[in-house]
């Protein structure tokens, strides 16, 4: 799968995030991440360093003898669920998102993403997109990083 794999995103800004899905021959690989009570998260694939199963109501996820702080979008009383450990800017800044199953893989030619205005934006959101008739977000994720640990203090 994704495991050990790694990209350099330091000092990356808000739109490097949006860059790395503008690649690639008019391609992007993408996941999608179901979220329950929020639009779709898009992602490039190269964004999630690898995928685990942890136990039932962790406070963090161990990766590499790092806690990574953890950001909740599964279904309130899911039984099982999956953590995609992210990149972000910062090496320091990586977290889990903890969702219900494994995201959908998608190569999108780019013209099959279209930005969507009009929408008011929730914290950790950079642009909503649709992807076939579905709304989805491109995260902020330096964003979602401050939210989620800000609540842990």
């Amino acid at each position: 799968m994704v495991d050990n794999q790694f990209i350099d995103t330091s000092g990356a800004s808000k739109q490097n995030l949006s860059e790395l899905m503008t690649v690639s021959a008019g391609f992007v690989d993408v996941f999608k991440i179901r979220c329950a009570n929020q639009a779709t998260i898009v992602l490039p694939q190269n964004l999630i360093l690898s995928v685990q199963t942890p136990q039932h109501g962790v406070k963090y996820i161990q990766w590499h003898d790092v806690e990574l702080p953890i950001y909740d979008v599964h279904t309130p009383d899911a039984k099982d669920v999956i953590a995609l450990i992210i990149e972000n800017e910062q090496i320091e800044q990586r977290f889990a998102i903890l969702c219900d199953e494994m995201p959908e893989a998608h190569r999108l030619r780019i013209s099959e993403v279209v930005d969507v205005y009009g929408v008011e934006k929730e914290v950790g959101v950079f642009q909503y997109v649709r992807i076939h008739q579905e709304l989805c977000q491109i995260p902020v994720l330096a964003e979602i990083y401050a939210e989620i640990t800000n609540d842990s203090k």
